[in-house]
């Protein structure tokens, strides 16, 4: 591998690897803002009085005891608390007197629901009752205590589940972040990695090649290795039989051979 493809690599695995912890990091606070949206948006109920709640859309909705947080604006009986807090934890929840009517005046049934809480954002609370909105419209939430808790110290939340969506994104920060450091570590590896030599090249490329036959096929062959035949050699001539001769020939008129190698070009 040549340099050039090195630095290609290098700066490759780089990039992805910075793009991905980006991506990670970029999901991942998404997923946390997207929870304090939520929570901010939920509707607040202050305890002792009736608050007014205007449901748009049709649906299931979710009732929270929130033990820390802050109500701003309130319409309904009574004015906003401002910031609470005194309980400090959700696991020790006062008990509460929950009475829902809908905009014909007919009660809400509100049925017991658990597994779901929240800490974001200022404010902490955990679900205790769900309930569904048939008919958008204006719904007139009454909150009362009970065993004579204090009511300035926790108040009512209604909404969605804050942590819808949530997870996903979580997942995909941490996929977004596996993925960039395995694949711009791999890359940032190949251009370390180093190249294999290249074949050499001989000089003269027909140093190598057979040199012509300088004798015809009938001359003496040398002996052969073991598993090949003996070649049958020239025939024998009886004992008093006169040998033949070859013609003499004038030495301007002989032929070269043909298995003689090819005469060079004079320089």
């Amino acid at each position: 591998m040549n340099s050039n493809r090195r630095t290609g690599f290098l700066v490759a695995g780089i990039v992805v690897l910075i793009v991905g912890l980006i991506a990670a990091v970029g999901l991942w606070y998404s997923a946390g803002q997207r929870q304090s949206d939520a929570v901010r948006d939920l509707a607040r109920a202050p305890v002792g009085c009736d608050t007014t709640l205007n449901f748009e859309v049709a649906g299931e909705f979710l009732v929270f005891l929130e033990t820390e947080g802050e109500i701003s604006a309130v319409t309904g009986s009574c004015v906003a608390p401002g910031s609470f807090g005194q309980l400090g934890s959700p696991r020790n929840l006062p008990p509460v007197r929950l009475a829902l009517t809908g905009p014909d005046g007919s009660d809400v049934a509100l049925d017991t629901r658990t597994g779901v809480d929240y800490d974001s954002d200022g404010s902490a609370g955990q679900v205790i009752r769900t309930f569904v909105v048939g008919t958008p419209g204006d719904y007139v939430l009454r909150v009362e205590p009970t065993n004579g808790s204090e009511p300035a110290g926790y108040a009512i939340a209604i909404g969605r589940d804050p942590s819808n969506g949530v997870q996903p994104l979580q997942l995909g920060a941490f996929a977004a972040g596996i993925t960039g450091l395995i694949v711009g570590l791999s890359l940032i590896a190949v251009s370390r990695r180093r190249g294999t030599p290249e074949a050499l090249v001989p000089v003269d490329p027909w140093s190598s090649a057979p040199e012509w036959p300088t004798s015809p096929p009938g001359a003496q062959q040398p002996p052969q290795s073991a598993g090949w035949e003996q070649q049958p050699g020239p025939p024998m001539q009886p004992p008093g039989s006169p040998v033949p001769t070859a013609p003499t020939t004038s030495p301007s008129t002989s032929t070269p051979s043909p298995w003689s190698p090819p005469k060079m070009p004079s320089q």
